[in-house]
């Protein structure tokens, strides 16, 4: 795991937005509380009775990252934020730099409907946009104890949101905020389907209504038809739930299937899907990290991009990990992923989590023609994200539909 990989002191954490990024992650920030007075930032943000919100930072190399910032996490922080002149300073660790903060959106505590806000079902970052339509978001981690992007689990079994509903939704965070990409979550992995089907509605309709990047979360089907069907009914990229291949928690084995048929189907969903947008957690925490690093080869052999994810903020202080400790997990999956040639420009200035390409910050590379084009599927064209219009063209390219 020493291949490429760059250890730096935490005195020079500030010299790169990656380590910065992760360390901000693990430890939070605390924040000076005339900030809280501008209303750039809600002193008491919570997604439910017993979860807090983050509060989102640009550090420099336009790095995104999502920060727990809430007292009971960060007490012990070593960062703090303060603001003069217009100007938000990001000190700690001796050193310090100017930063960008992302504000809080206004709209967390409009209804839905009687018994739904927005803050329930929808957890905006910038442009990204995660929504969770089972009820109130119990989130689980990543990284950071209390981040939900790419990973929700609702309260309730049931639907509380109609599709027409959650296109006014998605309009009215569309007035405040551009929205580039934007994650589904299915809750259920009965049937053969994997949960696809629950969503399909809501898919087909955000696809119909804007141009952004859908990004679904699913549990894997049995069936391959099911992966041709997630991508003909909208589905850009895809976020599976693996029950055999990788560790996820504490969540069941699937039963009735080995790791082979996890590969072979993951194999035809990647042949299926643009290159680069078949992803899959892979959790740290409680596991040893040689287990880590062999189901990244795994993902990384079959073209299969792995996010890192950590089991809670619980789990880090527990275990006592930091930053030093899993930064080379994250260099490991960015060399893994170009060894095997993946794309990488996939969703990469998502703030809650570390994004493949990201990887570079630990493994000392640079890599001047990937962010070139990196920069160009991000930047936007008629209302839209480039890279979500050439995903559109190529689905018209290549999915026919048959009327039954």
């Amino acid at each position: 795991m020493t291949e490429t990989f760059r250890p730096i002191p935490e005195g020079d954490y500030f010299k790169n937005p990656g380590y910065l990024k992760l360390d901000l992650m693990l430890n939070g920030v605390r924040v000076d509380p005339s900030l809280f007075q501008k209303s750039l930032i809600l002193k008491e943000y919570r997604l439910s009775p017993s979860l807090c919100g983050n509060l989102d930072l640009i550090l420099p190399e336009e790095t995104h990252v999502s920060v727990p910032y809430q007292e009971e996490f960060t007490i012990h922080s070593p960062y703090k934020l303060r603001g003069l002149h217009g100007k938000y300073t990001l000190s700690g660790r001796e050193h310090s730099a100017v930063v960008k903060i992302v504000p809080h959106p206004s709209f967390y505590d409009e209804r839905v409907n009687s018994a739904v806000r927005i803050g329930d079902v929808a957890q905006c970052h910038g442009g990204y946009v995660s929504l969770a339509l089972g009820g109130h978001r119990y989130l689980q981690s990543h990284l950071n104890g209390s981040s939900g992007a790419l990973s929700t689990a609702p309260a309730t079994g049931r639907l509380v949101l109609s599709v027409d509903e959650v296109i006014g939704l998605l309009d009215r965070i569309r007035k405040e905020t551009a929205i580039d990409v934007i994650t589904l979550s299915a809750w259920s992995a009965k049937g053969e389907d994997g949960g696809i089907l629950q969503i399909e509605p809501y898919i087909r309709a955000i696809k119909a209504s804007f141009n952004v990047l859908l990004l679904v979360e699913v549990h894997l089907p049995n069936v391959r038809s099911m992966i041709d069907q997630t991508y003909a009914m909208g589905a850009d990229s895809v976020c599976y739930h693996l029950g055999n291949l990788c560790s996820h928690g504490d969540q069941p084995p699937a039963p009735g299937r080995s790791t082979e048929q996890e590969l072979h189907l993951l194999r035809h969903a990647v042949s299926i899907f643009p290159p680069g947008s078949i992803l899959s957690h892979i959790t740290m925490g409680s596991r040893p990290f040689a287990e880590v690093i062999e189901d990244i080869g795994l993902l990384t052999g079959i073209k299969v991009l792995p996010i890192l994810t950590v089991e809670g903020l619980e789990v880090v202080r527990q275990k006592g990990l930091t930053t030093a400790q899993l930064a080379p997990l994250f260099g490991y999956v960015y060399n893994a992923a170009k060894r095997a040639k993946i794309t990488m420009n996939w969703f990469s200035r998502l703030a809650p989590f570390v994004a493949p390409i990201e990887g570079r910050f630990f493994s000392g590379d640079s890599p001047k023609l990937k962010l070139a084009l990196l920069n160009f599927y991000q930047s936007r064209f008629l209302g839209g994200s480039i890279s979500a219009g050439l995903s559109n063209l190529r689905r018209k390219l290549r999915v026919r539909e048959v009327k039954k």
